[in-house]
This record gives C-alpha cells, sequence and structure tokens, in this order.
C-alpha cells in the first residue's frame, strides 16, 4: 500500500469489520476482505485518500454482489477508487485540486528547535513498552513541527549525541541553509554531520517565549519551565475530538479524575508524583478560564474539535492540528503559560500508546492509556528529561524495577517509583532541592570513588521510607568511575508507595549509566539484583584493571520497620602481587597486603582540585570537566537549571607519574560564554586554594592546562652552627712556674 506510514496492509486487514466513514458505519463481509487481489497504485496516492473513495462505492456493490462474485466486484470497485483517488488530502480533510507542495530551504524557513519524542508501543497482548527515541521532531518559527528525514546512521549519530549531552531536546536548535523543507517533514542532506548544524536557542526567542501573555499576566507571571520536577507544576489536560466526532466516551470530570485523582481514583499521576517525591513534587489541575463558553470551567480539562479526520493522518499531523486548534481556542501558545500539557485522543489504528516530548511540555495518550497511572508517569518522566531503563538482558527498555522502563498498564495500577540512577537525576537536577535531597541536606544521597576508598560499607533504606532515614542511611550510592558512565546502588524496598514494583522484590539493585554522570538525559540500564549474600563484581573498574565488588551483608524486611539493606564496597582485592601491578614503575613495587594492594613508596599525597561557577542567565547551555593527563575525567559538571552561584565543586586529585598538565574545559552550547552578553558568569579553578584556571568570556569553549605537581616533603631547618658552651668553672689559674727561658743560641741558617 502507498506511501502511509502509520498503516500496513496486515494492520488494515485486523481492523474491526465494521469501518467509520464520515459519521457512518458500514457492515463489509469477511468474503470481500478475505480473498486478496494484488494492484499497484502509484506511490503518490494518499492512502486515507483511496479508502475513502473505496468506501464511497461500497454500498452499491454489496447491493449487486453475491457470494460467488464478491472478488471480482472487489477487483472493481478498488480500480475504480484508484483512479478516483487524489493524490493528497489537506489538513481539513477537504482535497483541493490546485494544492501544491512547497519545497523551500530551511534557510528561508528559518532554524527549528529540536525535539526527542519517545513513545510506548503496543504488545499484542494489549501490554506496553518502550521504543527508542522514535522520532525527531523540529519545530519552525510558526510553531509547526516537522520529521527529520535522516539515514540511519544520522538517526543512530542523533540519539548518542543526545545521550552524551551533546545537544539537549527542546532546547538545541537545527540550522543548516542546505537542508529543505518539503510538506511535513525536513530533508536532511545525505552526508551530513548533524550534530555540526547543531546551535542553541536564539536569545530573542527564548524572551519573547516567556513573555506573559493572556488571562494569566500579572497574575501568575510563569513563563515556559523546561525540566521543572520540583514545587507547583500547573498542568492541562486537553480532550481532543476529530471532524467525524470520534472522541473517548469520559466526560472532563471523569478524565480529571483519572490524571488528578479529583473524585474516586486512588492511584493516579498526582497521587504517584506526590508520592515518590515525598511532596516535592505537586502537579495542579490547571482551571481553564478564558471565554467564550464552553471553555469555561471548573476542571483543569478542555475539549477541543480538530478538522481533521485523525484517521487519515499521521501522528505527528495529528498532534500538529491539536496543538494549534488549541492556542487558537486559548488565544495564547498554550507552552507559555502551562508546564505541562496532556492530549487524550480517540482510538487510533496505531502501534503506539502513548509518546512525548523529552525534556519538553506536551504528551498525546490515545485510546484508554491516558487512564493508565504507569503510562502516564512514564510518558511526564521523558518531559522531565528522563531516558529509558534497560534490564539485564541489555535491551533499552526492560527495567521492570522502573517507571522509565517497562511501565505497569492497567487503571490501579502505579504504585512504584525509579531505580536509583533515575532518583539521582531527579534529585540533582535542581539547583536547590531535588527529591530526596531535601533531609538532612542531602546527606541520603552519597557519592565515594573506590579508587581513593578502597572500602566502604553502609546502611541503605529503600525510597519508600525516605521520610524515615537517619544522616547516615542511604537511598542512592553512586560510584563515581571517573568517566561518564557511572554506577548507582539502592535498596528495592517493594512497599507503601513502591509496594507494585515488578522486579527483584526487597533487594539490591545496581544501575548503570551511558554518560553524563547521571545527572543529565541517559539510558541506563539494570546490572544486578542481589539478596542477601550475593555480590557483584564490576571488573576493570574505572578502567584501572582491577575490580570492585558489590557485596549485600545482611537484608532484614521483617524486623521493625523500616526494612533495610547493608551493603559493603570493596577495591582493589587481590590475591598475589602480581595482581596489583600496574605496570608503572615511577609509583614503586606493589604488594598485596591483606588482600589489599599497597607499594613500597607511598603515593604522594594528594591535592585539592575544586572548581567554582557562575553560570549566565542561560545555564543549561554549560558544561564542563577536568581531565587528568592520561584523558581520564576526574570532575565534571552540567544540568545547571538556576543562573546562580553553583556550590564549589571538590575533588582529590593525585599528582601522575608521567608528565603532562590537567585540563580544565567549558563548553557554551548557544557559543557565546558565559560573560557578559547575558549575565556576568564566571569561572575559577583552584588547586590547593590557589587558582590556576579563571575565565567566563569565550565563544563555543574554552580549555585551560595546569600542572599538579607531587608536592615535595617540606625542606627541614637549616642545621645550626655547633657553639661551644661557655666553661662552667673559673678561667683557668696562670701557671706557677715561670715561661720556659729563650734559647742562648741562635738557629742555624742555612
Amino acid at each position: 500500500l502507498p506511501n502511509d506510514r502509520s498503516q500496513t496492509s496486515a494492520q488494515l486487514l485486523r481492523k474491526p469489520l465494521q469501518q467509520r466513514v464520515g459519521v457512518a458505519r458500514l457492515p463489509i463481509p469477511t468474503t470481500l476482505l478475505s480473498q486478496h487481489t494484488t494492484m499497484k497504485f502509484p506511490r503518490s496516492i494518499h492512502l486515507g485518500a483511496l479508502m475513502v473513495a473505496f468506501f464511497e462505492a461500497v454500498p452499491a456493490v454489496l447491493a449487486a454482489t453475491r457470494l460467488g462474485s464478491a472478488n471480482e466486484q472487489a477487483q472493481h470497485v478498488v480500480a475504480t477508487a484508484a483512479a478516483k483517488a487524489p493524490r493528497t488530502l489537506s489538513a481539513s480533510g477537504v482535497t483541493p485540486s490546485t494544492q501544491q507542495r512547497v519545497r523551500r530551504s530551511l534557510k528561508k524557513a528559518g532554524p527549528c528547535t529540536i525535539v526527542a519524542e519517545a513513545g510506548s508501543r503496543i504488545l499484542e497482548d494489549g501490554a506496553v513498552t518502550g521504543t527508542d527515541e522514535d522520532e525527531f521532531v523540529c519545530f519552525l518559527e510558526n510553531g509547526k513541527s516537522v520529521s527529520l528525514d535522516m539515514t540511519k546512521k544520522q538517526k543512530a549519530d542523533m540519539i548518542k549525541g543526545l545521550n552524551e549531552g551533546k545537544w539537549v531536546s527542546d532546547e538545541t536548535v537545527y540550522d543548516d541553509p542546505e537542508a529543505t523543507v518539503d510538506g511535513e517533514k525536513i530533508s536532511v542532506p545525505r552526508g551530513t554531520k548533524v550534530l555540526k548544524k547543531m546551535t542553541k536557542k536564539s536569545k530573542k526567542n527564548k524572551k519573547n517565549e516567556n513573555k506573559d501573555k493572556g488571562p494569566f499576566s500579572g497574575s501568575s507571571g510563569k513563563g515556559r519551565h523546561l525540566r521543572a520536577v520540583v514545587g507547583d507544576l500547573e498542568f492541562l489536560v486537553v480532550k481532543v475530538i476529530d471532524a467525524n466526532g470520534l472522541q473517548r466516551s469520559e466526560n472532563e470530570a471523569q478524565i480529571e479524575d483519572d490524571i488528578f485523582g479529583t473524585d474516586i481514583d486512588t492511584i493516579n499521576l498526582k497521587s504517584q508524583l506526590s508520592d515518590c517525591s515525598f511532596g516535592q513534587t505537586n502537579i495542579l489541575s490547571k482551571k481553564v478560564t478564558v471565554p467564550p463558553a464552553p471553555y469555561v470551567g471548573d476542571t483543569g480539562v478542555i475539549t477541543i474539535t480538530l478538522d481533521i479526520d485523525i484517521h487519515q493522518w499521521d501522528r505527528n499531523t495529528v498532534s500538529n492540528a491539536a496543538r494549534a486548534k488549541l492556542d487558537e481556542v486559548l488565544g495564547f501558545a498554550a507552552s507559555s503559560q502551562y508546564d505541562y500539557v496532556m492530549f487524550v485522543l480517540p482510538k487510533l489504528y496505531v502501534s503506539w500508546a502513548a509518546f512525548a516530548g523529552v525534556n519538553s511540555w506536551y504528551s498525546f495518550y490515545q485510546d484508554s492509556y491516558f487512564k493508565y497511572a504507569g503510562v502516564q508517569i512514564h510518558e511526564i518522566g521523558h518531559n522531565f528529561n528522563l531516558a529509558h531503563s534497560g534490564g539485564l538482558n541489555g535491551q533499552t527498555y526492560t527495567d521492570h524495577t522502573c517507571q522509565m522502563g517497562n511501565p505497569l498498564y492497567g487503571d490501579d495500577l502505579g504504585k512504584m517509583c525509579w531505580n536509583p540512577a533515575k532518583n539521582w537525576q531527579l534529585s540533582k537536577n535542581e539547583a536547590v532541592g531535588g527529591w530526596y535531597a531535601s533531609r538532612h541536606s542531602g546527606a541520603n544521597l552519597k557519592e565515594i570513588d573506590p579508587i581513593l576508598e578502597s572500602s566502604w560499607s553502609g546502611r541503605f533504606l529503600g525510597v519508600a521510607n525516605y521520610d524515615a532515614t537517619v544522616p547516615d542511611d542511604v537511598i542512592v550510592l553512586k560510584l563515581e568511575t571517573r568517566a561518564q558512565n557511572d554506577f548507582f546502588i539502592g535498596f528495592n524496598r517493594a512497599t507503601g508507595i513502591n509496594l507494585q514494583n515488578d522486579e527483584a522484590d526487597d533487594q539490591v539493585t545496581v544501575v548503570q549509566v551511558d554518560s553524563n554522570n547521571g545527572e543529565g538525559y541517559s539510558q541506563s540500564f539494570l546490572k544486578a539484583t542481589l539478596r542477601k549474600g550475593d555480590e557483584y563484581v564490576i571488573t576493570n573498574f574505572g578502567g584501572t584493571g582491577r575490580d570492585v565488588i558489590i557485596t549485600v551483608t545482611n537484608i532484614d524486611v521483617g524486623g521493625m520497620s523500616p526494612g533495610y539493606a547493608e551493603v559493603t564496597v570493596e577495591y582493589n582485592p587481590c590475591a598475589s602481587d602480581a595482581d596489583c601491578d600496574d605496570g608503572i614503575s615511577c609509583n614503586g613495587v606493589e604488594t598485596c597486603v591483606s588482600e589489599l594492594c599497597s607499594s613500597e613508596i607511598p603515593p604522594s599525597p594528594p591535592r585539592d582540585l575544586s572548581v567554582e561557577l557562575l553560570t549566565d542567565n542561560y545555564p543549561s547551555e554549560t558544561t564542563w570537566d577536568v581531565k587528568n593527563p592520561s584523558g581520564v575525567v576526574v570532575m565534571s559538571g552540567s544540568g545547571y537549571s538556576a543562573s546562580t552561584q553553583q556550590s564549589p565543586i571538590t575533588a582529590e586529585v593525585y599528582p601522575e607519574c608521567d608528565s603532562g598538565n590537567y585540563t580544565f574545559t567549558i563548553n557554551d552550547s548557544y557559543g557565546d560564554g558565559i560573560c557578559c552578553s547575558y549575565g556576568s558568569g564566571l569561572y575559577v579553578v583552584k588547586l590547593d586554594g590557589v587558582n590556576v584556571a579563571s575565565g567566563g568570556t569565550f565563544d563555543l569553549q574554552e580549555i585551560k592546562s595546569f600542572p599538579v605537581p607531587v608536592l615535595s616533603p617540606p625542606t627541614p631547618s637549616p642545621t645550626e652552627a655547633v657553639v661551644t658552651p661557655l666553661p662552667s668553672g673559673s678561667p683557668t689559674n696562670a701557671p706557677t712556674s715561670p715561661p720556659t727561658s729563650s734559647p742562648t743560641t741562635s738557629p742555624t741558617v742555612s
């Protein structure tokens, strides 16, 4: 079948025999659909238009058809419909004879803001699973989104760059004058490195975006808040009706209850986000007060009617139509006044249950999936800039301990939170506060460098018992690898807000991220689920050639509440001297003593390296790192969301045996540094309290190098001159005998 990505012949034949045409339903005999004929059509014929023409002719055919001639008649109808079918349909469902497709360069259309869209896919049993970032769309300056038409390699580079923080969804701009805008897509030139055509959103556009508009002006004063996670978050829910009257059967009050729990629904988006964050995240059902009726209401749900038949169009066209209609009804851009907007669509014959813009404001749900708390939380998680969570099998969406893995699906299922890596990100992405940083000044979020701290032990509580923690308890332990792919450990306690957890109940879980140090968008993978007595070995930890062993020494969930797990982390256990040899001669000969490696030459004392940062008014553009002479990242920072003085980050660094300098690299993705056009930002790097690098005025990147020399032992004070002590008694008396007389004979002279 021609040129329609959302419908295949197999999917069409699996549809119910009741097929909708306009507002009428026509019964199609099974015999008519079960006898297939292969025919060729021009690729430019739109499938939706072909089906409309086909069904318009069906009543007459059925009236004259007998069972024996059904296939012959079907061939005639299809052939006639194909001849009459238009080449395309307009967004309103009308078939204009004069409509032309216009190709224009992206330079003329203006740069566009890239958004990654991640979705939930429907399995055969009705359950949902995830897809990778399955589509990249670009929002033009007129607010319309168009898909990016790329090669597989270009798309793979985009996904890799997103995970590595090289670009940020709904923040990064694509601007390639060689690209062309053609209808609903941007054709990216083949062979182009897309990442090199990216920059940051215009500062001017950002300011316009945040201007107060509409009825909220002068009251809330809210502009758009990207990646807002904590505080009061204003939500709007939109019920969508298509041109044929297709819609969900629930009224606005019922939809509001399913999402906000305003009546009888006890497990919903609002309740679970509040519970998992311990009150840090409070979503508000924002009342719509825009005249004229029927848009004045008491609920945070609004109903809009589109001008298109949603079954005839792909999801990008439908989502564009819904967003445009909502803005038209409201009289202002919804994204400028609401933190998040959820669109509820009627049943579609598609493979996705829901999708959302990553680090963005919108999400779409079709059929009954908007009612499922697990699906709601998963999609809003993408809005929160969370990536998917992969499982033990290495697939990208099979961590069943996490809402960003395979979510729970059902109206009364959703009591489940996130894995340790996602909990770390949710706690660290706000400049102040965060989910598990509110108690004990964030002491329950611990980070260790096993290379420096060879042995650690502690008690873990699950997130469900966060309110029972004392300062020494651990919610998440981060193992710093000195690279971007750190490990995170947590106790997956299956109780209370995490009662409906779907894997590894009451076990310790180990999760690793692909990049971004767990503080930005990054795919995570479940590496181990551990019971009491189990251990997990991370081989060649941090590229050191030695292992880290994580051991669960105790789990107690049957005694006094709360349940807990005790865990030890050991680095560098050895069985022989050979296990300790690091191949570096300048640091002495290593030996194995009591299962720990040691050197006959004591290592040089560590030195304190700190980075102080004040961003400009666009903090999310700033990233930095410090690398040792071997190129290993020892410190880094990203994911800033407030242009205030960032707390100094301090690490102990060990002078390298080999020659070379440490390097500090700071990046500004927009290309205007951090000073002084949009704020007076600056950075200062200090070694033992002494400035070794500083600045703020640069373009895309600035690199500063500095040595970290070995501290010489203090020079001893000069040896004092030996002074003969004064005699303790009186001076020697003069001799009593007279001195010897001079000789009487002169000496001989030769």
